[in-house]
């Protein structure tokens, strides 16, 4: 049987085999038919009645009515999981501008943004986004990080956001990239043949200067400029 390497066929979560149908409950998995879906019930239940798929779920901070781990010294202590490569953040985006509280929707002056040690993307996209529509001055950003991983990460990501004509394609992409363990062939075409040429040409430019010329002491920098 020769492997359909051109279509992600989503397989039943008990027997691997194409899947049929989703799990009404949760919509998080898919089975082949009613007899896989009865014996994997015991495994799914527990994921599938989880409080955290209620729209009444709450943190645990918020139902013990104190201030969460993240913030100061008050309530219950982090606890250390995995290795020191810190790929997400552990706190809510925030907007680092908040250009219509501070300078207000009417501030006509270009826009010079630093996110130093910056290796949650999300708080540069938070920022981004929640610039008021009618603000039309250029905007540059500045994202560094100390993990050259990351700051790859980072680029990548925000190479696809800039090159994907497809707003919903570009989305879908960025999330797996981001989150997912599974990098589908459609996220595999847009890194080769979108992504890559482009990082491909920089390369070429750079010739022969000294990589220390772009990437400065004790961090990594990737520059973006937005008109």
């Amino acid at each position: 049987m020769e492997a359909n390497t051109t279509k992600l066929d989503i397989v039943c979560a008990r027997c691997q085999n194409p899947g049929k149908s989703a799990c009404k409950g949760c919509l998080l998995v898919m089975y082949c038919g009613r007899e896989c879906q009865t014996e994997h019930w015991n495994v799914h239940k527990i994921m599938c009645k989880s409080p955290l798929m209620k729209d009444s779920w709450q943190p645990r901070w918020v139902t013990e009515n104190r201030e969460p781990a993240f913030v100061g010294n008050g309530g219950a202590p982090l606890q250390a999981f995995g290795g020191k490569k810190y790929l997400w953040g552990n706190v809510p985006a925030f907007d680092a501008l908040r250009l219509t509280d501070n300078e207000g929707e009417a501030y006509g002056k270009d826009l010079k943004l630093l996110f130093a040690a910056s290796g949650d993307l999300r708080n540069v996209l938070k920022t981004v986004v929640s610039i008021p529509q009618s603000y039309d001055r250029p905007i540059t950003l500045v994202v560094n990080d100390m993990d050259m991983d990351v700051v790859a990460r980072n680029l990548i990501i925000l190479l696809i956001a800039l090159v994907t004509e497809d707003e919903a394609e570009a989305a879908e992409c960025m999330i797996h990239l981001w989150y997912s363990a599974l990098v589908r062939p459609s996220d595999i075409d847009i890194l080769t043949t979108r992504i890559r040429p482009l990082i491909e040409d920089v390369i070429a430019n750079i010739g022969a200067i000294h990589q220390g010329r772009y990437w400065g002491r004790g961090g990594n920098s990737a520059i973006a400029a937005c008109a």
